[in-house]
């Protein structure tokens, strides 16, 4: 009898280890297979005009595209999850699209010669990135560095002429075109410092951008390091990088003539290495 009862207690507890165990697992598992949501997102979805179902639709969107690999869910798909039904859910796609924070667009693949449609959900993150800049204080320093590009002009700008102004010297949708997505929050604030503290132009910041580009770097780090380096060098313009390239150009191809037969491939490979990082010394450094 008292052995039945330890058999029992022992399996109890075997059983609690066991069920402690498998949730150890689980949870470290979720730290892998996890969703990534911007904080200003949870900041600041009620400045957007959504309330908590159209908010948590949107975070179902996404982790649909982004851990399933379901770029246009089904209604059905919504409902297993949400305490909402058909109808609820019809409605909250026409919300979201009639507010301009969801599109639904219609995909072609040329290998499969099939159409289908996605959703975007990338409307919703460009008017978080407006409020963000707004809430954050940025769109004070944007104006101040819109007027001090526009120093010499006497016409003072409303909100909206200053935003309209703003997208004809923004550099944040150039970068976006570049890196074929939307820019962070840090990200955003990183150009901002480019221009606002080190004072460099929004043409010698395009012209970092795309030397980067051109060597297949789609890194901000990357980016900071050319303009640091050139900030060093004195670089100022896009004409000074210019020149500054053809000056290095010019002794590539003069070391190059001096010595057109290397020892070995290695020799070669080391030259011809030793001279990129000379031009941009990012590769060997850390970032700012």
């Amino acid at each position: 009898m008292i052995d039945d009862i330890l058999i029992r207690r022992c399996k109890v507890k075997m059983k609690r280890q066991t069920q402690s165990l498998i949730k150890k697992i689980v949870a470290s598992s979720w730290h892998v297979d996890q969703l990534s949501i911007p904080s200003a997102l949870l900041k600041y979805y009620k400045k957007l005009g959504l309330n908590e179902q159209e908010m948590m639709f949107y975070l179902h969107i996404l982790n649909f595209q982004k851990t399933e690999s379901k770029s246009f869910p089904s209604i059905s798909d919504f409902v297993e999850r949400m305490t909402a039904d058909k109808s609820d859910i019809m409605k909250l796609i026409q919300r979201l699209v009639t507010s301009g924070y969801l599109k639904i667009e219609d995909k072609y693949d040329e290998i499969t010669d099939i159409r289908y449609e996605i959703y975007n959900t990338k409307p919703l993150l460009d008017q978080l990135c407006d409020i963000w800049l707004q809430e954050e204080g940025w769109i004070h320093k944007l104006e101040a560095i819109y007027q001090d590009h526009n120093h010499n002009k006497k016409d003072t700008f409303s909100s909206m002429e200053l935003l309209k102004g703003l997208e004809e010297i923004d550099i944040f949708t150039v970068f976006e075109r570049e890196f074929g997505r939307p820019l962070s929050p840090i990200e955003c604030e990183r150009i901002v410092k480019w221009v606002d503290e080190d004072q460099f132009s929004k043409e010698l910041i395009i012209e970092a951008l795309k030397q980067a580009v051109l060597i297949g770097k789609f890194s901000m780090m990357y980016i900071d390091r050319i303009l640091f380096e050139w900030k060093k060098r004195n670089i100022r313009t896009i004409h000074d990088a210019h020149q500054a390239n053809i000056e290095y150009q010019e002794r590539k191809a003069k070391k190059t003539s001096n010595k057109k037969n290397p020892t070995n491939q290695n020799e070669h490979d080391y030259e011809r290495d030793k001279e990129l990082w000379y031009w941009l010394n990012i590769d060997t450094q850390e970032g700012r």
